[in-house]
């Protein structure tokens, strides 16, 4: 497991339209079907919070989309769409 993106020191950043994927949990894909392959797989530290802005980030395989100092903010079970979970926009 790894981060898909990890913002830190960082200010004035757009993410538009990307997708993380985790399959994976030890070669084993079972973890795919409660969508736990990782819990958490894209993080933003509290220091790079000036104007961090994200549109239409999907997912699929983690317990959260997105993490404010490597706690879930954005939990991938309330966004479903379709094969992915989609977050339309989210602002810090």
């Amino acid at each position: 497991m790894a981060w898909a993106m990890y913002v830190q020191s960082s200010s004035d950043i757009i993410l538009f339209g990307a997708g993380f994927y985790s399959f994976f949990q030890n070669y084993d894909q079972t973890c795919l079907a409660t969508n736990t392959c990782q819990t958490q797989i894209f993080n933003m530290e509290p220091d790079s919070a000036s104007s961090v802005t994200v549109y239409s980030l999907s997912s699929v395989g983690a317990s959260y989309q997105l993490s404010v100092g490597l706690v879930g903010v954005v939990k991938e079970g309330d966004n479903p769409d379709g094969f992915q979970e989609t977050v339309t926009a989210w602002s810090m």
